[in-house]
């Protein structure tokens, strides 16, 4: 997904360079997720009750979802001949693999325990110690009555981490399929789930053609019917050239400006359209002149040569076939060219075209006043994926998007108030943009001026021992600076 929607040589995509190049990849021994310069590897699952906004924290469904963890993480990937289990791959930290996710409350602990206990909201404590911000974990909370206890949810939220290096994040995008794999057969008695993996939305670009234009390429193809076989392509396309530029100039001004376009997800369509279609024609038309099956590629035997193989009738129906002599029109040819041109010279005729494209030049002018900033990725696959209801409940209830960086490159006097000043301004505009959470805000010096009880060292010696003797020997705030 980042490689097809993220502009090449872009400020972003050097950016995220220039990070890598600061903070080393540590996702296989001090992994937080908030720290990551990309998007992750990961495999997610959302859990739901039977029945819609039913509260999903109850026993049987979290049986089920420890079950489905040991599911989870029992899935295996062959790689060069090399057997990779989950725990070979997973990014961790202090030792443990790292899933984000309500399983961090649980683990260790008997379900019924575990409910019998109110749930602190926002933030809880997790079994190894290490808060947990539970409004990213859960959606659709029902609060207690103060707003400091979870008591109910609509979806359960679980993320598994892999590591990022470039060699283990190769294995473990293969390992992402095997999960995909057993997720479509696993079933489960009293909840409903859906999953998702790093690169789902890594989709394939279907082809597109305008219907005007397919419907001139069919005619033109009809009309170079008689040439050879090596001449059929580039007489059909002679004959309709003219006619296609007319009806899709735009079309192909807005291909050719894409195929130079720094979005990659573009530019690959781009070249789809231009090029692959006429390729498909020339290999129809080889298949066409070889009398080969349209679905098989099998050369199709004659009906006497059937019948002498005593083949069955359902066999000599699906299979038999031969190349059309040239002069056959079907009625869906003879219909448009005997009675369209002469409708058209209708004045009443005309005047409907007119009012026809007038109402939709219309609706695409009202259409263009209802667009809006932003992407809804369910409309990038089909009703049938996987992918589709997943993202559906992603939309619903989890929109809080990505962490963004603030990173300050090269040295900077820290020590002094001004400075300070300067970043916390920085931050605090940060908070106040409309596309930020005003109340989400993670920084190493926030958190080294907490350690300190909100009084930092003013001179530099001091500054830099406090930070190298206390305030650093937080794993966490180390990755930050």
């Amino acid at each position: 997904m980042e490689y097809l929607y993220t502009p090449e040589n872009s400020q972003a995509d050097q950016d995220r360079d220039r990070v890598k190049e600061l903070f080393e990849d540590r996702s296989g021994t001090d992994f937080y997720a908030h720290q990551m310069a990309t998007l992750g590897v990961y495999a997610e699952i959302y859990v739901l009750p039977p029945n819609q906004h039913e509260n999903v924290l109850t026993a049987p469904i979290l049986e089920e979802l420890l079950i489905l963890d040991k599911i989870i993480t029992g899935v295996t990937e062959t790689v060069d001949g090399e057997l990779y289990t989950y725990d070979d791959l997973c990014a961790r930290r202090t030792g443990d693999c790292v899933v984000s996710g309500i399983l961090n409350l649980i683990n260790g602990t008997d379900v019924d325990t575990f409910l019998s206990e109110p749930i602190p909201y926002p933030i809880a404590i997790g079994v190894n110690g290490e808060p947990i911000s539970l409004p990213s974990l859960l959606g659709g909370e029902t609060l207690s009555e103060d707003g400091n206890y979870v008591i109910g949810a609509d979806v359960l939220r679980i993320r598994y981490h892999l590591m990022e290096g470039d060699d283990i994040r190769r294995i473990g995008l293969m390992w992402e399929r095997a999960f995909l794999d057993k997720m479509s057969t696993v079933e489960t008695n009293f909840s409903q789930f859906y999953y998702s993996v790093s690169e789902s939305l890594n989709y394939e670009l279907d082809e597109a053609i305008g219907v005007d234009d397919m419907f001139l390429i069919m005619a033109g193809w009809l009309e170079s019917k008689q040439a050879a076989t090596t001449e059929r392509v580039s007489k059909a396309f002679g004959v309709i050239g003219v006619s296609i530029t007319i009806t899709s100039l735009t079309d192909a001004l807005a291909f050719s400006i894409g195929a130079a376009n720094v979005f990659p997800s573009v530019r690959i369509f781009a070249f789809i359209r231009m090029m692959f279609f006429g390729g498909n024609l020339e290999l129809h038309n080889r298949r066409v002149a070889d009398n080969r099956h349209c679905i098989t590629c099998q050369i199709v035997p004659s009906d006497d040569e059937l019948t002498t193989e005593e083949r069955s009738s359902l066999y000599i129906c699906c299979c038999r076939g031969k190349k059309s002599d040239g002069d056959e029109e079907t009625v869906f040819e003879r219909i448009p060219k005997k009675y369209l041109p002469k409708m058209v010279l209708y004045t009443p005729v005309k005047i409907c075209i007119l009012i026809i494209f007038a109402a939709y030049l219309g609706v695409a002018i009202w259409g263009c006043t209802l667009l809006q900033e932003g992407l809804l990725l369910n409309n990038l696959v089909p009703p049938s994926s996987y992918l589709y209801t997943y993202l559906h409940i992603q939309a619903e209830y989890f929109t809080e998007g990505a962490v963004v960086y603030n990173v300050i490159d090269g040295p900077v006097e820290y020590w002094t108030t001004d400075v300070q000043q300067q970043i916390n301004k920085l931050l605090v505009d940060f908070n106040e943009d409309e596309f930020f959470k005003d109340d989400f805000r993670l920084s190493w010096l926030d958190a080294f001026s907490s350690s300190m009880n909100g009084t930092l060292p003013s001179d530099k010696a001091s500054f830099l021992d406090a930070l190298q003797t206390s305030f650093s020997q937080t794993t966490q705030c180390l990755r930050e600076t």
